[in-house]
């Protein structure tokens, strides 16, 4: 061996001692964060769904957990919701809406994130995650020691995350996130997958590189559609969570046979859902209806009594519960609560969607459900940047056009709005309060623009955004 190459691997030894010595020797619990994108609280078996059989797996799992029965996202897309289950924060405080043309600004570096709170404890901390918002330079690897990002589908990630558990220290624990694309449209699932449900020529349509033309052509009602040409996409969205459900099958087994399922908190949720024409379009990103925000979550606790959840609670339950679950201090930045300690204790629940001109709000309060749209300020120019002190400053207003109030006891569909109802005042009242409040508290700096690049551009595009 070279002079040179000595001296690198004496440095190379020194730092990694370094390291490893500045993390603290942790006690507790492994934890897994699994995020399904895209899958909609009624396409899993363990809640009534029956149509296809999604979820074989994950059913045994909720059979042994804490299942959160009517669990809502922040937000009905990947890049607002993701931050608000990592921070335990809602987007009108993490400040991350979505891009403004090809620039996009990252989650901050001072945002207070579960990877963060983990490393710091002494858990061993890594990511394998696939959808090109989640990607390096958008802030959602902060804390991660291990973070890989690129294209891949549900075997690629498991095997990955697999050979990431082989290097570990068998005594030390850590903490693993997951993120699965494979129920998101184009449904880069095998053939197997994709013709499970239905057979190739049903769902031949949405597939290839005509697809998405014919999804925005349906979606913006210029071809007309019927119940069973949507059957077929819809095929191809179980197949895609069947797909997953069965690579996190062979990763619980290789679990077990390694020992560590014993000693392991899985939490398994979706960042957000998908419409197939209830109201008018399919996908997601447009709306604040319940098919795009109510999401599964389930809590695999070692040892715990399963238990079925039926208070409505927030995605940022998850930051705290998690936490707590590993007995790892909850930062105050916290919105959330702990589901673990607190079962019971009923909040609004909250939701926000910012679009070209306007800012949606949602709030829920037991079976009603108001809708607001915030619209920018007359004169204000619709080409200058729409940035988050503008939607502050909306919510501080707190004026806009009449809202739209929901009975979801009677309409669980919302297809049946009232303008004028009698509680339209109290419910308005109570979401001028509560994100106001949200303002007086922690809010995250901005975190600086960038320019994508093309081929996140076009990484986006292939997606649909």
């Amino acid at each position: 061996m070279s002079i040179a190459r000595r001296v690198l691997t004496v440095l190379l030894a020194v730092v990694a001692a370094c390291d490893s010595s500045s993390r603290p020797r942790a006690q507790g619990p492994n934890v897994i964060l699994i995020c399904m994108d895209t899958v909609r609280a009624d396409h899993v078996g363990w809640n009534g769904y029956t149509k296809h059989a999604t979820t074989p797996r994950l059913d045994r799992l909720a059979a042994e957990a804490l299942v959160f029965a009517d669990a809502t996202a922040t937000a009905g897309s990947t890049r607002p919701s993701v931050p608000s289950f990592l921070t335990g924060t809602y987007p009108l405080q993490h400040g991350l809406y979505g891009r403004e043309g090809d620039s996009v600004a990252p989650l901050a570096d001072d945002a207070n994130t579960l990877a963060e709170a983990f490393d710091a404890a002494g858990w061993h901390t890594g990511a394998f995650v696939y959808n090109p918002q989640l990607a390096r330079g958008n802030g959602f690897e902060q804390g991660f020691r291990t973070w890989q990002d690129q294209q891949a589908d549900a075997l690629s990630i498991r095997t990955r995350a697999e050979a990431w558990l082989d290097e570990l220290p068998d005594d030390e624990p850590f903490f693993l996130y997951l993120h699965f694309l494979d129920a998101h449209w184009p449904y880069p699932i095998p053939e197997e997958y994709a013709t499970k449900f239905a057979d190739a020529a049903t769902v031949a349509p949405f597939q290839g590189p005509d697809s998405w033309a014919l999804i925005t052509a349906i979606g913006t009602q210029e071809r007309p559609t019927s119940e069973t040409e949507l059957d077929g996409l819809r095929a191809l969205y179980d197949g895609g969570i069947r797909y997953i459900d069965d690579q996190l099958a062979v990763f619980f087994d290789e679990l077990e046979r390694s020992g560590e399922w014993n000693d392991t908190v899985v939490c398994v949720l979706a960042d957000h859902g998908e419409e197939f024409m209830e109201h008018g379009r399919i996908g997601h990103g447009h709306g604040l209806w319940e098919n795009l925000l109510r999401v599964p979550w389930i809590v695999r606790i070692p040892g715990a009594a399963a238990e079925r959840v039926d208070v409505p609670v927030s995605l940022v339950d998850v930051f705290p519960t998690l936490l707590a679950a590993a007995g790892v201090p909850v930062p105050s930045s916290n919105e959330g609560i702990d589901r673990l300690r607190d079962r019971t204790t009923r909040t609004p629940i909250f939701a926000e969607l910012k679009e070209e001109q306007s800012y949606q709000q949602a709030l829920r309060s037991g079976e009603h459900k108001l809708v607001r749209r915030l619209r920018r300020a007359a004169g204000t120019d619709p080409n200058s940047p729409f940035k988050r002190e503008e939607i502050a400053e909306m919510v501080r207003r707190g004026t806009g056009p009449a809202a739209r109030v929901f009975d979801l006891a009677t309409d669980p569909g919302e297809h049946d709005a009232k303008q004028g109802h009698e509680l339209a005042p109290e419910l308005e009242k109570a979401l001028d309060g509560f994100g106001k409040d949200l303002l007086k508290r922690v809010r995250y700096r901005d975190g600086e623009r960038r320019e994508m690049d093309a081929a996140e551009v076009e990484r986006l595009r292939q997606l649909g955004y």
